[in-house]
């Protein structure tokens, strides 16, 4: 089974040297100042964090966005700093403020280049062309998601991410291109660039007798890929812009949950800051260890307390809970 050899995106600009996580006994006693946590509690510190943000921006330095990701980011940097720090080009050109009729975008927000917006375009331009049976199950989870407590709010936003014309789901009047999971399905260089191991596969036979991965991505469809889209969705104004941050986010760390979906939008984000910024995912098992060791579920005394307590896991608060796995005696 091949895939195509053919991408739709250049190679990412190099990527920051994998960084080894932290040590959970090293500086035990000496825990660091978080975003998720001390901005909330200090507004100096969050006033601090944006500055500090804006600073590494504009340093459009790879490395220097993965370190300052590791105590969390501003949401107001974390789109630009997410892309950077996953390696994905620089910045177009900014229009400049004293353009007629054209305001400078925030600091922090990140823009699709014109090559993202036409990758994105063939790949829409072929979920047009052809329906594939697996098409049927990324809608029935975007439909889930889309309903759920922690995501409806931004329910036409995520059914532009993972359902279109066709499926059962009506984008945006204003958008009415084929949805991003769609789209991902087809990008015959997941497969190829994606940095974990190979997943199964199916196969489809192609002119001449030769095998090729189906869907074309070689990611068949599971329930909770489009709660992993979720958050990027409403994160990034551009389809293209949350297309291009999803694919790159999901070669490099072959995320099936990663808490998206259980934990709140915000709290997600929070928990994904730590994931890009250490290019680990060691903050996932650490949080599930830290999310069954709380007292509630200690002190549950019967088997339907101890369901009670881990079935709802929206009121979770992620960096006090890291916070005290790693630092508390």
């Amino acid at each position: 089974m091949a895939c195509s050899q053919s991408s739709p995106f250049p190679s990412p600009t190099q990527d920051p040297s994998p960084t080894p996580p932290p040590s959970a006994t090293a500086s035990r006693h000496t825990p660091i100042v978080q975003v998720g946590l001390d901005d909330v509690l200090h507004p100096w510190f969050r006033e601090q964090q944006i500055s500090q943000a804006q600073r590494v921006l504009a340093s459009a330095s790879s490395a220097a966005c993965a370190r300052a990701a590791r105590t969390g980011l501003p949401p107001s940097a974390r789109p630009a700093a997410w892309a950077c720090a996953l390696g994905l080009p620089p910045q177009p050109p900014q229009p400049q403020p004293e353009a007629a009729g054209v305001a400078r975008p925030a600091a922090g927000c990140y823009l699709a280049s014109r090559r993202d917006e036409d990758v994105l375009r063939v790949l829409c331009e072929g979920v047009e062309r052809q329906q594939l049976l697996v098409d049927a199950l990324t809608c029935g989870d975007t439909a889930a998601v889309a309903a759920s407590e922690h995501y409806f709010l931004f329910a036409d936003a995520i059914r532009r991410a993972g359902c279109t014309q066709g499926y059962g789901l009506e984008p945006a009047p204003h958008d009415c291109r084929p949805a991003i999971l769609l789209a991902f399905s087809r990008d015959a260089s997941i497969c190829r660039n994606a940095r974990g191991a190979p997943l199964p596969r199916l196969a489809m036979e192609g002119r001449g007798g030769r095998l090729h991965a189906y869907p074309p991505s070689g990611v068949l469809p599971f329930c909770g890929l489009a709660a992993l889209a979720a958050p990027l969705a409403f994160l990034y104004s551009s389809p293209a812009a949350a297309y291009r941050v999803f694919a790159a986010l999901y070669c490099r760390h072959w995320m099936f949950s990663a808490f998206a979906g259980y934990l709140s939008p915000g709290e997600t984000l929070l928990l994904w800051d730590r994931v890009i910024g250490f290019d680990s995912l060691l903050p996932l098992p650490l949080l599930a260890v830290a999310v069954v060791t709380r007292d509630l579920i200690l002190a549950a005394a019967s088997p339907e307390e101890l369901t009670e307590a881990v079935e709802d896991l929206g009121e979770i608060r992620v960096v006090p809970l890291l916070q005290a796995l790693l630092f508390d005696a």
